[in-house]
């Protein structure tokens, strides 16, 4: 699994260079075992579905349009894990009943200024030796 780069504020601006940008992480491993589940989804993948996530913008962060989409970097700092595990789990749909039971959110900027939203998920299985950490200072972030 790669690494997150730093979190650097004002990377996500319009002018910013952000790539793999740490933003979030929540019960999040360094490496994870054959019986754990990992699924990620990047905002500008075309099977995105953008629709849903413009609905998951307004529902749980309050923002009411893709126009506004900047407004999720603060949101998604100030948030609390149950919150964004909400979100993303909503991001992800119905069809997706696993257990989540960890996040990580990174970010980069293409230079066009449009933001590329990494959501990961992952699920710990019971008998897994996967070490999971929250916050930035953890062996998936560079330092």
């Amino acid at each position: 699994m790669s690494k997150a780069r730093p979190y650097l504020p004002g990377s996500l601006d319009t002018f910013g260079n952000a790539a793999s940008m740490f933003v979030r992480q929540f019960q999040f491993p360094d490496f994870f075992e054959e019986c754990d589940k990992f699924l990620s989804i990047d905002s500008d993948n075309r099977h995105f579905d953008k629709e849903r996530f413009a609905k998951c913008l307004k529902k749980h962060a309050g923002i009411e349009s893709d126009i506004e989409e900047w407004k999720l970097e603060g949101w998604l700092l100030g948030a609390t894990d149950a919150e964004i595990m909400a979100f993303l789990r909503d991001v992800v749909g119905l069809e997706m009943r696993m257990p989540w039971t960890g996040f990580r959110i990174m970010a980069s900027k293409y230079p066009n200024g449009h933001t590329i939203w990494h959501f990961q998920l992952f699920a710990k299985h019971p008998e897994s030796g996967a070490e999971i950490f929250t916050g930035s200072v953890a062996p998936n972030v560079e330092q």
